[in-house]
């Protein structure tokens, strides 16, 4: 079932401005410990923690339209988006994993583009009910 134009607009306007907000908390200075090493200078400390639960939480309404739209992305619609996921995804994880500095900006990109194409697919539907 395709999901309304109403719905895929609050859900991109609340993944926008949560994502903001997110980014805005992670990037905040802090000094605290690690709660998770995930290589030798990565890992997220109670401040960058929150930061991360906000960025998940503004994303969690996309999903579900991204989900109640999955009809329309099959076929040649899902190729773009689902490329630069896969792309994004293996740069993210290559960047952290291997402490290479800050090409994780180009993975996070990527995922960022993803999701907003594959938004758009189902936006485009939407407006068309």
């Amino acid at each position: 079932m395709t999901p309304s134009p109403l719905r895929v607009r609050r859900a991109a306007t609340t993944w926008f401005a949560g994502s903001g907000l997110g980014a805005a908390v992670v990037a905040l200075p802090d000094t605290g410990p690690r709660l998770v090493g995930l290589s030798r200078t990565h890992g997220p400390s109670l401040l960058d923690a929150a930061g991360i639960l906000l960025l998940l939480a503004a994303w969690v309404p996309v999903l579900a339209v991204l989900w109640a739209g999955r009809a329309h992305l099959a076929g040649r619609r899902a190729v773009v988006p689902a490329a630069l996921a896969a792309v994004g995804a293996a740069v993210l994880v290559a960047s952290v994993a291997g402490d290479t500095g800050a090409e994780w900006v180009l993975g996070v990109v990527l995922l960022l583009a993803a999701q907003a194409l594959a938004l758009a697919v189902v936006w485009r539907r939407a407006l068309r009910r």
